[in-house]
């Protein structure tokens, strides 16, 4: 089982965001786009920690993201935790992000219920909530968690 947040995880947050929401996500560009009944896209990242990557290629030149929303979903051992917050601003800082070639790759801390984008001055998640998960992690992936628990950036102002 690999290291990394799934299209399981992913299928699971996608159905607790629309329950909650009360929106229908459709898929659209790659495994992260979605675009709910009025047009409003949605770009669903996951992570086992606090690392995060957006793909370049789903990032378009138009005005499509303006009122955009960012999900980000932290696995954790027993659940994942959903945040959502407007990706225009996290648009809009993109040269503030690491930039690896093909992605824009950045770090988050949690404080309480908010979600703190790194390098994004005053930008945050609010906590959506938390879906037991369904999935069972590997003791590697268990180990992961544990140690960004204990060692991971959190607290990292990177």
């Amino acid at each position: 089982m690999s290291r990394k947040f799934n299209s399981s995880d992913r299928e699971q947050v996608r159905a607790f965001y629309e329950k909650t929401a009360g929106k229908q996500l459709t898929p659209t560009v790659g495994k992260n786009c979605f675009v709910d009944q009025d047009g409003r896209r949605y770009c669903l990242l996951g992570a086992l920690g606090h690392f995060h990557a957006i793909d370049k290629r789903i990032i378009p030149g138009d005005t499509g993201w303006i009122d955009g929303v960012l999900i980000i979903a932290i696995r954790e051992i027993r659940n994942i935790d959903i945040f959502e917050g407007p990706i225009n601003i996290l648009l809009r800082n993109l040269n503030a992000l690491s930039d690896s070639g093909n992605q824009y790759q950045f770090t988050s801390r949690l404080d309480g219920d908010r979600l703190f984008i790194n390098k994004v001055q005053d930008f945050f998640l609010e906590k959506k909530g938390s879906a037991e998960a369904i999935r069972k992690l590997s003791e590697a992936d268990r180990m992961l968690i544990e140690y960004f628990s204990i060692f991971g950036v959190k607290n990292h102002q990177n």
